[in-house]
């Protein structure tokens, strides 16, 4: 598989992930409703300044993508995708996951335990079976990860090539 195709491959998972009712398109409330599950899953204070961060992320991921892809309030794969190609959207779903992980997992030391990682991504709607190819992702750098490494990880997985099993199979 070249580059590109694995690239493809990435992104249609993502969009996959956000598409919470699986009808190939994915909606305003896909991303608010996603923000409310990592927040109510992880209990984080629903008032609280890493709730609205979370919230916002996502939101902010939407209006750019609705922005590029036209105001009908609806996005298909096939626009999703070529979205993440020609634009910078990879480089802000990678960093609206970085916020969701870092709000949601973060101990107040600054790391994380890989095992929460994989809870969060299996929240974000990879399939839960996968948790084990993502915390093998995250294996080689220890079990217990600085929030950066994670934000460096989950922020980079959208952008390259590389094969790997971060957000799943």
């Amino acid at each position: 598989m070249n580059d590109l195709a694995r690239l493809r491959e990435k992104h249609a998972r993502r969009f996959d992930m956000f598409d919470a009712n699986g009808d190939g398109v994915v909606r305003q409330r896909d991303f608010a409703g996603l923000a409310e599950r990592l927040v109510r899953r992880f209990r984080v204070p629903p008032g609280s300044i890493g709730a609205e961060r979370v919230r916002a992320s996502y939101e902010m991921v939407w209006l750019f993508l609705l922005a590029h892809c036209g105001a009908d309030g609806q996005v298909t794969k096939a626009r999703f995708l070529d979205a993440l190609g020609s634009t910078d959207l990879a480089c802000r779903i990678g960093a609206a996951d970085a916020v969701a992980v870092r709000e949601c997992g973060a101990a107040a030391d600054g790391v994380v335990d890989i095992e929460h990682v994989a809870e969060i991504i299996v929240a974000m709607g990879a399939h839960p079976g996968d948790a084990p190819v993502i915390r093998e992702a995250l294996k080689p750098d220890g079990k217990l990860l600085p929030v950066t490494t994670v934000t460096r990880l989950v922020s980079g997985f959208f952008a390259d090539a590389v094969p790997s099993g971060l957000y799943g199979r």
